[in-house]
């Protein structure tokens, strides 16, 4: 049997190992995080010493950067995380719901009504029909 790793596109799994060596990082710094912060804020990235910690909130973002400098003197200490040098507190950005788009009624002219019943009334083919009455507007009677 072969392992997961090789039926991955190298690009995807070059992403998985990303994923979890954030998420390794990430349990590693809930450690050394104040209890309060813990559930507050995680790992965004962490490349060329510069960690980025993302809260979801600006409240938690502030009591987070009065801890960076204990924090990440914790972390090349005690953690092994030498290669730290820095450490960044962003706020993630709320996605706005995406705007409902009003659809509004398109009105045709009078002609353009009568032509597509007159079509209606000469075609067969009963879906098309329906389809044609539809977009007209025209309710058949039911003898029609």
């Amino acid at each position: 049997m072969r392992r997961i790793s090789r039926c991955l596109n190298t690009k995807i799994l070059e992403i998985c190992q990303q994923a979890i060596l954030l998420e390794e990082l990430n349990a590693k710094i809930n450690e050394y995080l104040p209890e309060s912060l813990r559930n507050q804020c995680q790992v965004g990235s962490f490349t060329k010493g510069c960690l980025v910690l993302i809260t979801k909130d600006a409240g938690w973002a502030s009591q987070l950067r009065y801890s960076v400098p204990e924090l990440r003197d914790k972390l090349r200490c005690e953690a092994g995380i030498y290669q730290l040098s820095s450490i960044k507190v962003t706020v993630a950005a709320e996605q706005p719901p995406a705007p409902v788009k009003k659809v509004s009624a398109k009105t045709i002219s009078a002609t353009a009504c009568d032509e597509i019943i007159t079509q209606a009334n000469a075609c067969s083919y009963q879906p098309l029909k329906q389809a044609l009455n539809k977009l007209a507007g025209y309710k058949p009677k039911s003898g029609e």
